[in-house]
């Protein structure tokens, strides 16, 4: 490659050429001054490359004396290296425009930019030669290069995908594809394909079932020039792609995309997470009188979980001859009928245990949710259930419409399990305070059977003996206090031995100022801390019981233990507090690298408790770790 001066330096020979025909050399005064005036330096060759004559501007170049340039060997004047560069190139011989370093005196190397031509002055050959200094100009090119090289480097080794494309378009100039031009390598990490199968080819020839959306994206950046950052689904990758796309010219476009599919997996679960905690924190929350109404509340936020118009749920316990079953929609519930329990009931028979995703089936949906206000019976869509411990005696079956394929991932099995699990609990914790008030109102409620009520339902009972200064308890109090049983009273002191320390004020205080208030019932929560070093959440009730004086005479109650739904509630909080982290990080720019790596190490600090942290960088590429 040569400079863009070059045609001026041809051209100047050229012209000098014409002026040497018509003078004869060294004879004419007036031509002498006019040589040595040129701004270019010139020499002239005979056709043994002996040094016949130089103007003063190639001796100011070269920093030398005429006297020490005439009758030289040309080659004899450069360096050893660029002396067998000339005399293999053939120079004295040679049309074009080429480069040669020369050597001053000093030490310093100049680049030269050289154009000889033959010509014949009196009958005499010889060639004449224009030399411009071109350092700047070389300066330019080699740090074009290395900056060249540089983003070379950086190209290949950057962890995003790269990608350089042509878009193509219609008659209507309507983008109709795109032509691959020049990828990197994490492009080919990414994809999976390699440089030369992509390269000079369209998209559609690549991956003929590449989504429209795509090719309708790069064409409005690559048409209108206008940069876009954007992040879809690439059903033939079966991936989530975070893309930034911009125009280096009219009619191009060039993508940085990462993959983001476990990112986005995630958020979506950590989404339903988050939705699963809320629903079981709002169903720990209500007081129902039957496992009818704790049903319906439940399927009511399954509804909104799942994103769906239909739903049912089905529970039956062969011990105690139980069978419920409701059905929702988004403004209604009802119990079905006979005819729609048995659908119900035959299809549970049949389901295996999990998750499973049935096929299209009008009639069986007519036939289950056949009294929903809204006509199903041109729903086209699959009944997804899952059958919580089909191989016991005790069954819960969910089933529901899904109204987007979203409902039918897999990453809903795992929360689904969790909440049928948890909804199960609830269930199974309802029947049971059922059934001890309806056995405590027939007075045929025995101890036994009592303390396995309480133990499932983690409720205990107890009793202040005031005068003696004692607490008497039964199975499952003495279960939440101390874990294990005692069959006698404990003293005060025991007991604040199982009251964690600080709430221990509170505790007292509660009690303190209720009873001088002379309230006939309260309650009030505390943190426990057993003998085994279990720290539990416990919900209290208190009854008391005053004389005519106000004298308290009686004072009895309930515990629970609540641990769970408080993990619940904490978990919720983190989750939520790491949300709000994560859409903190997500606020900042992120051209700041810098200030996104601080901030989510910060973030990370607090919801961690932790008083130090450090962040790696990654390169996927070289396998290499870097610590900021």
């Amino acid at each position: 490659m040569v400079s863009a001066s070059s045609e001026d330096l041809v051209n100047e020979v050229k012209n000098l050429k014409k002026q040497l025909d018509l003078l004869t050399l060294r004879a004419d005064d007036f031509y002498q001054k006019v040589f040595n005036k040129l701004k270019i330096g010139v020499s002239i060759f005979t056709t043994d490359g002996l040094v016949f004559e130089v103007n003063d501007r190639l001796c100011e170049v070269l920093q030398t004396p005429r006297a020490d340039l005439i009758g030289k060997n040309a080659v004899d004047l450069f360096s050893l290296e660029t002396k067998q560069d000339l005399i293999k190139s053939n120079w004295i011989k040679r049309d074009e425009v080429y480069h040669a370093s020369f050597r001053l005196k000093n030490g310093e190397q100049i680049w030269l930019e050289i154009y000889g031509n033959n010509c014949t002055i009196d009958g005499k050959a010889f060639r004449i030669t224009a030399v411009r200094e071109i350092n700047q100009y070389m300066d330019m090119k080699q740090l074009h290069t290395k900056t060249e090289y540089q983003y070379k480097l950086v190209f290949e080794n950057m962890n995003e995908a790269f990608a350089l494309h042509k878009i193509i378009v219609d008659d209507a100039n309507k983008p109709i594809d795109y032509l691959f031009i020049d990828v990197n390598r994490a492009f080919e990490i990414h994809t999976g394909f390699k440089k030369e199968q992509v390269i000079n080819r369209s998209v559609k020839e690549v991956m003929p079932d590449t989504e429209d959306y795509w090719i309708q994206n790069y064409g409005q950046v690559a048409l209108t020039g206008k940069p876009l950052n954007f992040s879809n689904f690439s059903a033939y990758f079966n991936k989530y792609y975070e893309v930034r796309a911009y125009s280096p010219q009219k009619g191009y476009f060039a993508t940085i995309f990462t993959d983001i599919t476990r990112r986005r997996q995630a958020d979506m679960e950590l989404e339903l997470h988050n939705k699963r905690l809320e629903l079981l924190l709002e169903l720990w929350s209500i007081k129902v009188d039957s496992i009818e109404k704790l049903m319906i509340r439940a399927n009511t936020g399954l509804l909104t979980y799942f994103n769906s118009n239909k739903s049912f749920l089905y529970y039956s316990n062969y011990h105690t001859g139980t069978s419920i079953g409701v059905l929702c929609s988004p403004n209604e519930h009802f119990i079905p009928n006979k005819e729609q329990q048995a659908s119900i009931k035959s299809l549970a028979t049949r389901l295996p245990a999990g998750y499973k995703v049935l096929e299209p089936d009008q009639e069986l949906l007519k036939r289950i949710m056949g009294g929903c206000p809204e006509d199903i019976a041109d729903q086209n869509k699959p009944l997804a259930c899952f059958n919580l411990m089909p191989e016991t005696n005790i069954q819960l079956v969910l089933g529901f419409i899904p109204q987007s394929t979203g409902s039918l991932d897999v990453k809903y099995q795992k929360q689904i399990e969790l909440l049928m699990e948890n909804i199960w609990q609830l269930i199974e914790k309802q029947s049971y305070l059922e059934q001890v008030i309806k056995e405590k109102q027939k007075g045929e409620i025995a101890e036994a059977r009592f303390s396995e009520i309480q133990k499932a339902g983690k409720i205990g009972w107890y009793e202040a003996l005031i005068h003696e200064g004692l607490f008497l308890g039964s199975y499952e109090t003495y279960r939440v206090f101390f874990d294990e049983f005692y069959d006698f009273p404990v003293t005060v002191n025991h007991l604040m031995t199982a009251i964690h320390p600080d709430d221990r004020e509170h505790f007292f205080n509660t009690v303190k100022q209720n009873v001088e208030a002379k309230v006939p019932e309260f309650n009030w929560e505390y943190r426990v801390i057993t003998p085994k070093n279990n720290v539990k959440y416990v919900f209290s009730k208190a009854f008391l019981k005053f004389d005519e004086k106000g004298n308290l005479i009686r004072r009895y109650g309930i515990v629970q233990d609540i641990t769970e739904k408080k993990h619940i509630e904490l978990e919720l909080k983190l989750h939520n507090d790491r949300l709000e982290s994560m859409i903190e990080i997500a606020q900042l720019n992120p051209e700041n690298a810098n200030d996104l790596f601080y901030k989510a190490l910060e973030e990370t600090l607090k919801l961690t408790l932790s008083d130090l942290g450090l962040i790696f960088r990654y390169n996927h590429v070289t396998s290499k770790l870097k610590l900021d």
